[in-house]
Formats: C-alpha cells, sequence, structure tokens
C-alpha cells in the first residue's frame, strides 16, 4: 500500500513555511519579506499541495551522476533536492539521509542567526517542512517514531513572534532531539551499520558539493551558501560519530570521507561567502565522487 498524505499533515503546514519560504519553495530561493498571517493558515494545504509539483522528488542515494556541476537534475537548488517516501520506508540510507538533510538546515540556519541574519535563519528552519518532512511524517509513523510537525513549526515561527535568540535555539534544540529520536526507527534492510552510516555521509558530501558549485554561481544569494555549510557541518558531525566503525569495516572508504570533508571544511570555513574561494568546486565534486566510488567497491 502507498503512502498517503492524511489532512491532518496538509492542515499542519502552517504560516511558518508559507511566511519563510513564499508559499513553500525549494531551498537556495530569495527569503520574501515576511507576508500578514492573517490568512496563511487558510491557504497552506494548497500552498503544500503546489509545492510538491514544484519541488523535484528524487531518491538521495541516486544523486550521483545526475546533478551534474552547479544543479542538473538538482535545479537551481543545487544538491537540494527531495525525497521517495516509499524509498524511505525500506532503505534505511534514503530515511537517515533525510533525517540528516533536516538537520544539515538547523546548522546553517543557527550559523546564519549567529551572524545576526534571523530572516535567513528563519528561512532555513521552515524549509525542511516543505522539502522533506511533509513526505516523511506518514514514515515516521508507520516506523513507529515521534511526529513533529508542531515542534519544526514552533522553530520556524518565532523569528516573527519576536521571540529572543535564546527561545529560538530552544525550540532548534527541540527539534534536533527529535530529529535523533526517530534516527533511532529506522529501518533495517541488513547492511551493516557502517556502510549504512558511510552512505548517509557519502549523501551528505554529495548534495554539499553540489551546493558548492551553485554557491560559487550565485554570488549574491547568501542562503544557496547557507545550505552548503549545514550540509557540510551535518556530514561532519555523523563522521565524528561512525568514523571508527568505517574505519574497522572499510579503510579506504574512511580514507576517500576523511579527504572530502577536509576540502569541504576549507571550502567552508565561515558561514558567508568568502571573496576569495579557498577551494576550486571541481576538487569537491571529485571528492564526493570518490566517496561514492568508494561505497559501490
Amino acid at each position: 500500500m502507498g503512502i498517503r498524505k492524511s489532512t491532518k499533515i496538509w492542515a499542519s503546514v502552517s504560516a511558518a513555511a508559507l511566511l519563510t519560504s513564499g508559499a513553500l519553495s525549494a531551498c537556495s530561493q530569495p527569503a520574501p519579506e515576511a507576508a500578514d498571517t492573517s490568512s496563511a493558515q487558510h491557504d497552506a494545504p494548497a500552498a503544500a499541495a503546489q509545492s510538491e509539483e514544484a519541488a523535484p522528488s528524487a531518491h538521495p542515494t541516486e544523486l550521483a551522476g545526475e546533478g551534474g556541476e552547479g544543479g542538473g537534475e538538482g535545479g537551481e537548488a543545487g544538491g537540494e533536492m527531495g525525497i521517495d517516501p516509499e524509498e524511505a520506508l525500506r532503505n534505511p540510507v534514503v530515511y537517515r539521509s533525510a533525517i540528516e538533510v533536516m538537520r544539515a538546515h538547523y546548522i546553517a540556519g543557527l550559523a546564519a542567526m549567529e551572524m545576526g541574519d534571523r530572516a535567513n535563519a528563519s528561512a532555513l528552519f521552515s524549509h525542511p517542512i516543505s522539502e522533506i518532512y511533509i513526505d516523511l511524517e506518514p514514515v515516521i509513523e508507520q516506523l513507529g517514531g515521534q511526529v513533529m510537525m508542531d515542534e519544526l513549526n514552533q522553530a520556524a515561527v518565532l523569528h516573527f513572534q519576536g521571540a529572543s535568540e535564546d527561545e529560538i535555539i530552544a525550540a532548534v534544540n527541540t527539534v534536533t532531539d527529535l530529529l535523533d529520536a526517530n534516527l533511532a526507527v529506522a529501518p533495517n534492510d541488513g547492511t551493516s551499520e557502517a556502510h549504512v552510516r558511510a552512505a548517509v555521509i557519502g549523501e551528505l558530501i554529495e548534495r554539499a558539493s553540489l551546493q558548492y558549485a551553485y554557491a560559487v554561481e550565485q554570488e549574491g544569494l547568501a542562503e544557496a551558501w547557507l545550505d552548503g555549510y549545514g550540509l557540510v557541518y551535518a556530514a561532519d558531525r555523523a563522521n565524528g560519530e561512525a568514523h571508527d566503525m568505517i574505519v574497522a569495516e572499510d579503510s579506504e572508504l574512511a580514507a576517500a570521507i576523511d579527504h572530502a570533508l577536509e576540502l569541504l571544511m576549507r571550502a567552508y570555513d565561515s558561514a558567508s561567502r568568502p571573496e576569495t574561494l579557498a577551494v576550486d568546486p571541481a576538487q569537491t565534486r571529485a571528492a564526493a565522487q570518490a566517496v561514492l566510488n568508494a561505497l559501490k567497491a
């Protein structure tokens, strides 16, 4: 039986997503001015349906060779793509990648807030709702996880409610705690834990390398750079947790991951785009491809 989105899910897509992402637009689009919230809740289901048509949906593990330099199949958003909920229900890499890409948005949003850019931070906190969570919530429910729409919306709208930074950070921490809890219910297809974790890190690296190439082209678009920044540091966090087990199972794969992350972290040394790039995008694309090749070996 296919996964169907309930009326509750559509109705739960609140003013948060509409205010901060232009009626649930894809990542790396310029953040709009704050809008009147009076009709946003009423219009949310229709806007969400429109976004499903507009946003590409692809298996995250099939990104290799599709995105190309600076976007390709991923469109304007570089490494930002949707998920296939049917695949997420049975494939631990797809499911965990969806969770970690959501986390990347919160890492990027907190970095934006530290720079004083609360508008982009709020936009980044809203994007996981439209880009991933709408499709993922039925999967989480079927796997026995914790639904989190209210917490996602709360993190996104606090900026517009005049909340303090401490309040916003607390809301984001609640979301990331729920992301951790939902990782625990990931499906198991018999693949080793080390390989699954390496594949998720490889997915984040691939998306980050695509986003870097895109962000380099989009010099004036701060959010494009922040998207890639979040992906890199989500990958680094995941690698820190899994590095020893990956080394024990496949030292060459671990070395490829380490090299790609070293390049990407040099490229994304700051959450704001530097005037002079530290790394050529061709290098990060090649390093990401080396990780994908090692995963297939």
